[in-house]
């Protein structure tokens, strides 16, 4: 690994991270990731790629018994300090999935699998149907081709505006400048690593029909699809 993405480097990523997830077109979309893995009591539920446990967090608190998998100790930190009860699992999805086959009722993947190539993304669906249940429920999620990031912000600006008027979202605007500057760079150094390490195809942003297609080379039913995170990302609900 560079130096540049060590434990310190992801540490002070996903700090900057979860500060913009303040924002509330990434409210509205974890609120519907959640609403669309249907959680029921007892749930065991997989969620790879968790980071933060942002999503973890909210489906812990609807019932369900959660294992966040994430490469990152220092998400993996950030999610034992927000709810220790959770458990988590530190793992390189590229690799086989520390699991029997069949133990988890639904899995979530948000926002993790664009970042890595074709040949490895299969790797991980495969994996992941692996320790799916049978009839089980796979919610995944990645940013489209052709999306443009500075419409998240253009939504959160117009619904800002709605609610609390002018002067608190220009004031609140201010406040996330240097953050947004953060982020756009640690996104850079990622994506820069990741293009140096790998000769294949690298999905980065995908489209509808690929994601799709992914998915049922992989044997899954895909229930539904939408675009959401100010058309930004599309999500795909799927059957084992």
């Amino acid at each position: 690994m560079s130096k540049e993405l060590d434990y310190n480097f992801w540490k002070r990523y996903f700090l900057v991270y979860d500060r913009l997830n303040l924002l509330k077109p990434y409210q509205e979309y974890t609120k519907l990731l959640v609403e669309l893995m249907n959680v029921t009591k007892g749930d065991k539920i997989l969620d790879i790629g968790a980071g933060t446990g942002n999503i973890s967090l909210k489906l812990f608190r609807r019932g369900a018994i959660v294992t966040a998998l994430d490469f990152s100790q220092a998400g993996l930190d950030i999610i034992k300090s927000k709810e220790p009860t959770i458990k988590n699992i530190l793992h390189d999805i590229k690799k086989h999935f520390p699991f029997q086959g069949e133990c988890f009722d639904k899995i979530i993947c948000s926002n993790t699998l664009y970042l890595i190539n074709e040949k490895e993304v299969l790797t991980v669906l495969s994996e992941i149907y692996r320790v799916l249940k049978t009839n089980g429920k796979f919610v995944i999620a990645n940013p489209i081709f052709g999306g443009n990031p500075l419409v998240i912000y253009r939504y959160h600006i117009y619904m800002s505006f709605k609610e609390k008027g002018v002067i608190r979202t220009v004031i609140e605007l201010l406040k996330h400048i240097t953050d947004t500057y953060k982020i756009f760079y640690y996104n850079y150094l990622i994506l820069k690593k990741n293009k140096s390490q790998e000769k294949n195809k690298i999905l980065g942003l995908i489209t509808s029909e690929d994601q799709e297609k992914l998915l049922r080379d992989s044997g899954f039913k895909i229930i539904s699809h939408e675009f959401h995170y100010g058309n930004q990302n599309i999500i795909n609900v799927a059957e084992k």
